[in-house]
């Protein structure tokens, strides 16, 4: 166990639980996505429709936070060794002694639920049981079944990162059965190997050293930058699909091939010269990519 100098505010211990830059990264996606369904069915017409928009990402936000970054921490408590052990995750409030693991479970558990109660009670139905499903898939699908298990992890489990642009679109009281929604899922669940793999690619030895069978580990560095490769090139096939499915217009779809066609250039350079510099540079720019391709369908609807 790693000690600190300083025992920070309870307050700052749980913020960092929630994982917030992962978490808050997503609930951009989900935002979006109540202002897409609202922008695509003309549903803002004055001031209150205005506010009821901004009500309804509130909802989103707090609601999206909580279930996401609840399940983040049950993943901590339940990966607290492993994170003991590697020093991405060895500042995390558990290794450092700054909570009991019993205290971060229970702790999850509560935002889980309160969170979900918050998306069914003030969004709908539907948005509640869409997040506590991605919940319990990323708790237990991917962090019990998938990770310590197979090198296609991420792939499986990415699916639960993906939920949020669902959730966005029934809160503000769309039909999750549309096609929209589903293509957003596919963009951020293409995107997630990547982003990722790019990660996995910097910190290869710390897995290796603990026994996780992420794909670097598995299957080698080259096919891995390979794999990051093909699917960035998917991925900006999908951000085109999307725009043509969602008859959005040629801005939309310009600015779409150049976002997902520099990420797939980084990719490139990657793959041909496999340098720390040039994995750090994917990764950072994927982070920037998901959130500019979401806010570019928002303006390409409103203008």
């Amino acid at each position: 166990m790693n000690q600190e100098s300083e025992m920070p505010s309870l307050l700052l211990v749980y913020w960092r639980l929630l994982k917030p830059r992962v978490v808050m990264l997503l609930q951009i996606t989900a935002v979006c996505g109540v202002i897409i369904y609202n922008l695509m069915n003309e549903t803002v017409t004055d001031k209150d429709d205005i506010i009821r928009i901004l009500n309804q990402s509130l909802v989103v936000l707090i609601g999206g936070t909580l279930t996401g970054g609840g399940a983040g921490t049950i993943n901590m408590w339940y990966e607290r060794d492993i994170d003991n052990e590697m020093d991405r995750t060895d500042k995390r409030p558990i290794p450092m002694g700054h909570i009991s693991p019993e205290h971060a479970l229970m702790f999850g558990i509560s935002c889980v639920l309160l969170g979900t109660l918050i998306l069914w009670n003030y969004g709908s139905l539907e948005a509640g049981i869409v997040a506590v499903l991605s919940a319990i898939f990323y708790v237990l699908i991917y962090t019990v079944w998938l990770k310590p298990r197979t090198a296609q992890n991420i792939v499986i489990g990415g699916a639960a990162g993906s939920t949020p642009p669902l959730i966005g679109w029934a809160v503000a009281g769309g039909d999750i059965t549309e096609t929209i929604p589903w293509l957003m899922f596919v963009i951020i669940f293409l995107w997630t190997p990547p982003h990722f793999w790019a990660l996995s690619l910097l910190k290869v030895e710390e897995y290796r050293k603990v026994g996780l069978p992420m794909l670097p580990v598995v299957k080698g560095e080259k096919y891995t930058r390979n794999s990051i490769v093909a699917y960035a090139a998917i991925l900006l096939l999908s951000t085109l699909v999307l725009g043509y499915e969602g008859g959005l217009g040629m801005m939309y779809m310009v600015v779409a091939a150049i976002l997902g066609g520099y990420f797939l250039y980084l990719c490139e350079i990657l793959r041909k010269a496999p340098t720390s510099e040039n994995t750090m540079r994917v990764f950072r720019y994927s982070i920037n990519y998901l959130a500019l391709i979401f806010s570019t369908i928002v303006i390409d609807i409103y203008i």
